[in-house]
């Protein structure tokens, strides 16, 4: 996965996660997602509970060499919260291929 120009990062594939994208505290204070860009926040909840996340649109994601666009991302506040490090790309993302799961 590439988001905009960033560079590659890992990503963890989880059709449990309903929205598009997910970034870990580690990772965005490494990238600096947020720096510049206008952002919300938003309640998120998993198996921890919920917690507040930032919010804002990555203009540019490359998938398995697609390139979409303007797709938003949650931006984990606490170093704890999962993904630790890096990204967990969910069902908004994935719901454009056509995928056989086994």
């Amino acid at each position: 996965m590439t988001a905009g120009t960033r560079g590659e990062q890992i990503a963890t594939f989880d059709l449990g996660n309903g929205g598009a994208v997910l970034v870990s505290q580690a990772y965005e204070a490494s990238q600096k997602f947020l720096v510049g860009r206008r952002a919300t926040t938003t309640l998120s909840g998993a198996v921890g509970g919920v917690s507040v996340h930032d919010m804002a649109v990555i203009h540019s994601l490359t998938v398995a060499g697609i390139e979409l666009h303007d797709m938003t991302a949650d931006f984990n506040r606490a170093p704890a919260e999962l993904p630790v490090p890096g990204v967990n790309v969910g069902i908004q993302v994935w719901k454009r291929f056509r995928l056989l799961i086994d």
